[in-house]
């Protein structure tokens, strides 16, 4: 290691020097590497809660929340489909007459279709993924390809499972949600 050369280096020159000289060079030389050491450990323990933070957002904030995002977006998206055709289907009752002054608030046909938007999504969660995995291992291990790309593997696939299920439960419970209360309020 360069260290070692170095203060072999160190020793080398002063032994030319005489004993007491090579006695104080290696005090030095060791406090110079305990102090290295010591600054080494607080680094790690600085950057721990750090590292930390980034893979609970890799692991599981991320995917839940992205996947939450696009369950209230198809949600809403479900309900202005909903509500278009409620406002173009019957003009007569109260409800429709009332949905009506506000019928252009409500065109499904200029809104963004929910499968866009869940392919949005799940590309901004894998590129979130990629990035905090990159960070965190770089932090951790410097710069091993092998542990970067092991790391990448295991977290995006877990990821991407994990964000799939959020939002497919999501997307099923809202909409389900969102339908029987506009059923139930138009009655």
């Amino acid at each position: 290691s360069p260290l070692v050369e170095s203060s072999m280096e160190v020793l080398v020159e002063s032994s030319k020097k005489g004993p007491s000289i090579v006695s104080q060079s290696l005090i030095s030389i060791s406090n110079y590497v305990n102090s290295v050491q010591e600054v080494g450990e607080r680094l790690k323990d600085l950057l721990s809660d750090i590292i930390s933070s980034m893979k609970s957002q890799i692991s599981f904030m991320a995917p839940v929340i992205s996947g939450i995002v696009v369950g209230i977006g198809s949600m809403m998206v479900g309900v202005i489909s909903k509500l278009s055709d409620l406002t173009n289907v019957d003009t007569s009752s109260a409800a429709a007459l009332e949905l009506g002054n506000i019928g252009g608030l409500f065109d499904k046909f200029n809104t963004i279709p929910s499968y866009f938007f869940q392919i949005i999504v799940g590309i901004y969660v894998v590129q979130i993924v990629y990035v905090l995995t990159v960070l965190s291992n770089g932090i951790e291990n410097g710069a091993d390809k092998l542990s970067e790309q092991h790391r990448l593997g295991k977290n995006l696939i877990r990821s991407v499972i994990l964000y799939s299920i959020v939002a497919l439960i999501v997307v099923l419970l809202f909409n389900q949600l969102a339908f029987f209360v506009l059923e139930n309020s138009l009655k």
